[in-house]
């Protein structure tokens, strides 16, 4: 027992906080966590299943991981790895392009002097005038975690339309939506009143100025951000400028749930997407690790390391099944016992205890991520006793 080693006085303390803490009882703890506003989004969830947090009183290791809701945490990372992202803009301005670029797929480098696509589209979709242009022309296409949507322009009487109202939910439903414009032409009337409707609705917008290589003035991307008062970021689909230094590190940054998605679909992020999940569930464990009482941080930790291993999976298109993610977690933390005990007694100590308790805590989580990434990354070849070492 852990009690063993606690100093006497220090001893009768902790019993007596974890008997308050006991006679709540698990249910109640659970009602008010949901009900507390302050709660960190991990630690919430954590509370959304009562039964995740039921093993009996001094249960092991593995029956607290085989308490917790496994269901849950698949069925969340499952629909971050269904997140959308939608690239808008006016026909020719390059998202097809953009889209071959992200995924690594070959890009065709367009004949100086036209636009990308079909000639004679993209010069109906230069036009800046509802007349020119009907509203049945907005399209969408979708290409795996990307839909395409093109725009033109539209008369006031077009918002009841079934094309426009197609597009207004294919808006409203993405989990992030960049905004593409052309620097050969500029922004147009109708693609800022699109981008300001965009971003009426709440959704996280990003737009990015395409074609800078062929650009008349390398300093349109600053003159558009003071007209929309928001960053523009100047990329080259065709040729990759800042399309991966800068375009997806913005859009990783704007919606950090993509990170999954992203990770997942866009093979030159992957590393970059495994390495934020990690840092990030690092830092929540070391925020749970400062929790004083000893041994009530343990589940909260093994769910946080739970998403993490799982989050690592999906990245790497391994199958939603937990079998490998379970196999993997329980390998690695069993080989951390020892470091898990060191972490509930540095608690007796407080503050400096406490500090060293989530120090303990965020390193442990920070190598459970490396070597699942490390496991992933070689295709589940390497042997789980390895990974113990």
């Amino acid at each position: 027992m852990i009690s063993n080693f606690i100093k006497p006085k220090a001893r009768a303390k902790v019993r007596e906080m974890i008997g308050r803490l006991s006679a709540l009882g698990i249910a109640h703890a659970a009602r008010a966590a949901r009900g507390a506003r302050a709660w960190t989004s991990p630690v919430q969830h954590a509370f959304d299943r009562e039964e995740a947090f039921a093993p009996p009183a001094g249960a092991s290791l593995g029956a607290w991981l085989s308490a917790l809701d496994w269901d849950q945490v698949r069925s969340e990372v499952d629909r971050e790895s269904r997140a959308r992202i939608l690239i808008a803009g006016a026909r020719g301005v390059g998202k097809t392009t953009l889209v071959r670029r992200l995924i690594g797929a070959p890009v065709e480098h367009p004949v100086p002097g036209q636009a990308d696509g079909n000639a004679a589209s993209n010069d109906a979709a230069l036009h800046d005038t509802a007349c020119d242009v009907e509203p049945h022309d907005c399209q969408i296409e979708e290409l795996g975690l990307f839909d395409l949507l093109d725009v033109v322009a539209r008369p006031a009487s077009a918002d009841d339309s079934p094309a426009y109202s197609l597009a207004a939910h294919a808006l409203e439903a993405a989990d992030l939506v960049v905004w593409l414009l052309d620097a050969t032409v500029g922004m147009r009337s109708f693609e800022h009143a699109w981008i300001c409707r965009v971003r009426s609705t709440g959704r996280p917008v990003l737009v990015a100025l395409n074609k800078m290589d062929a650009a008349p003035d390398a300093r349109a991307p600053q003159a558009l951000a003071r007209a929309l008062a928001c960053p523009v970021i100047g990329i080259s689909a065709a040729s990759g400028l800042n399309v991966m230094s800068e375009l997806l590190p913005r859009m990783a940054d704007a919606s950090p749930q993509l990170n999954t998605a992203l990770g997942r679909e866009v093979p030159a992020w992957r590393p970059h997407a495994a390495r934020r999940i990690t840092e990030r569930a690092t830092v929540l464990s070391g925020l749970v690790g400062l929790e004083p009482v000893p041994l009530l941080d343990i589940p909260f930790q093994a769910l946080l390391q739970l998403r993490l291993v799982m989050r690592l999976a999906a990245i790497y298109g391994e199958p939603s099944s937990d079998r490998y993610s379970r196999e993997l977690l329980a390998t690695l933390a069993g080989s951390a016992a020892l470091r898990y005990a060191g972490q509930q007694l540095a608690k007796v100590v407080p503050l400096l205890g406490w500090a060293a308790s989530g120090a303990l805590a965020a390193g442990g989580t920070w190598v459970i991520g490396k070597a699942a990434e490390a496991y992933f990354e070689n295709g589940r070849r390497l042997p789980l006793p390895r990974l113990r070492r």
